[in-house]
């Protein structure tokens, strides 16, 4: 069964936002992002870019340590 993830985000500073993605198990992990790009992508209107902007910011929290 593949795993599920959620994304959240929150608003640290100007430019800056903590992302937190947490597994269907409830592990959670987070990371800082000044991606401001990214972050408009996930409130896209265009839910093909939403998908795609949410793949990608899951994929940054993953990797980073």
């Amino acid at each position: 069964m593949p795993v599920k993830y959620t994304l959240k985000k929150k608003f640290i500073s100007y430019g800056h936002y903590e992302l937190t993605v947490k597994d269907s198990s409830g592990n959670e992990k987070s990371a800082i992002i000044g991606d401001t790009d990214l972050i408009y992508r996930l409130s896209s209107e265009d839910t093909k870019e939403r998908k795609e902007a949410t793949d990608e910011a899951i994929a940054f929290v993953l990797e980073s340590k």
